[in-house]
């Protein structure tokens, strides 16, 4: 089972690779109409809680709060959610550092691929893992909301939040990589 999970979570990485790869030719395009459509005041909060400090944070939270309720449910979730932020930031970090690709404002060059939408993508993936259905909604879309309020602040261009959602999808796999009983994976 572990093999197959593993070449499951290398083809899932290989697609999303070719996605970003892919939504390249219209980054410049999406940047433009980010900063003309989408409402920065709504999106504000994306830039905290999308934050890596924020998400780990919420998984230590959720850990402590399942050990004082004896829940060993919510404990081992946010345990998952904690280590899914780890793993993916190790890797976008090092990306970061190694592309260098400039942000779309100009302010720095750690543009690819968006952290932020890595560890919102990562904590839907945990939360798809141990919940299927009831988990992907509002995992996936508030992995959605942080990746768009990194396009409205004009922080990132289209390929850097598809890779990072990638890297968020292909972290919060292998940190659950041995929940059993899994009927359904969105991933």
């Amino acid at each position: 089972r572990r093999v197959v999970g593993c070449q499951t979570q290398r083809q899932h990485i290989a697609l999303q690779d070719a996605a970003s790869i892919a939504g390249t030719p219209w980054d410049n395009e999406a940047a433009e109409e980010s900063q003309e459509n989408l409402d920065d005041t709504f999106f504000a909060p994306g830039q905290v809680s999308g934050s890596f400090a924020f998400q780990v944070g919420m998984g230590a939270l959720t850990y402590g709060v399942g050990k004082a309720a004896g829940s060993a449910k919510a404990a081992d979730v946010g345990l998952d959610l904690v280590r899914a932020q780890i793993v993916s930031q190790v890797f976008v970090q090092a990306l970061k550092y190694t592309v260098q690709r400039e942000r779309p404002d100009g302010s720095d060059n750690h543009s690819f691929p968006s952290g932020h939408s890595a560890s919102a993508f990562a904590m839907g993936t945990v939360l798809q893992r141990h919940f299927g259905w009831k988990g992907v909604v509002p995992g996936y879309a508030f992995g959605a909301y942080i990746a768009l309020s990194r396009m409205s602040e004009n922080k990132h261009h289209l390929s850097d939040v598809i890779m990072g959602a990638g890297f968020g999808l292909a972290a919060g796999r292998t940190v659950t990589l041995d929940l059993a009983g899994q009927k359904f994976g969105v991933g």
